[in-house]
């Protein structure tokens, strides 16, 4: 499983992920998937830093446009702009929907694990999906893929389009081959294979 080619900002997301996110353990972490592993990706602490952050939006945005995908700024009037906004699952998908609204002025969302029991009870948080609306929803690290089928799932529900599903690092096979029986475009930035760890096996 190669990722695409070595773009300047993709080595940069490699080098930070490898750095400030990735670390090995000889007791095995207990993934969000279920599945174990002792190797630990903590894409969140990679982020918290303001400059970091700017490196994992530069990776989206040119992501997106090698896949065919073009995110503009709202104020481009010479060009089509194919995505409205971007978003994923909370929270992991939350920095990075932020930064790279920043920085290409889409609109951000986020889609809550649990519907609010008050008020209008909204499932997805910050900009409104409507039907038709072409998104992008992003995710920090994918194993079984379930957090982002989730995200997709919302957005569908709330009449959306999911133009391209991408996540920072892929850490197996599994999210692809969902991807695939969804058919929906997906891509990941990095693999377990640019970290040099094993797949975790689903």
């Amino acid at each position: 499983m190669v990722s695409d080619p070595q773009r300047p900002s993709k080595v940069a997301l490699i080098k930070l992920l490898s750095e400030k996110a990735y670390m090995r353990s000889e007791e095995p972490f207990q993934l969000a998937s279920g599945a174990w592993s002792h190797d630990y990706v903590d894409c969140r602490r990679a982020m918290a830093l303001g400059s970091d952050l700017g490196i994992v939006a530069a990776a989206v945005v040119e992501q997106a446009l090698a896949s065919g995908v073009t995110l503009m700024e709202k104020h481009s009037e010479n060009q089509i702009t194919e995505v409205q906004a971007v978003g994923g699952l909370t929270m992991g998908a939350d920095p990075i929907s932020h930064a790279v609204a920043l920085v290409t002025g889409l609109s951000w969302f986020s889609v809550r694990k649990n519907a609010k029991s008050h008020g209008v009870k909204r499932a997805i948080e910050g900009a409104q999906i409507e039907r038709g609306a072409k998104v992008l929803v992003v995710d920090d690290v994918v194993t079984s893929g379930s957090s982002i089928i989730d995200a997709i799932d919302a957005v569908i529900q709330s009449g959306g389009e999911v133009v391209l599903a991408m996540a920072l690092l892929d850490r197996s096979y599994a999210t692809k081959k969902a991807m695939e029986a969804m058919d929906i475009p997906y891509v990941a930035i990095a693999t377990f294979e640019d970290l040099g760890i094993e797949p975790v096996e689903i």
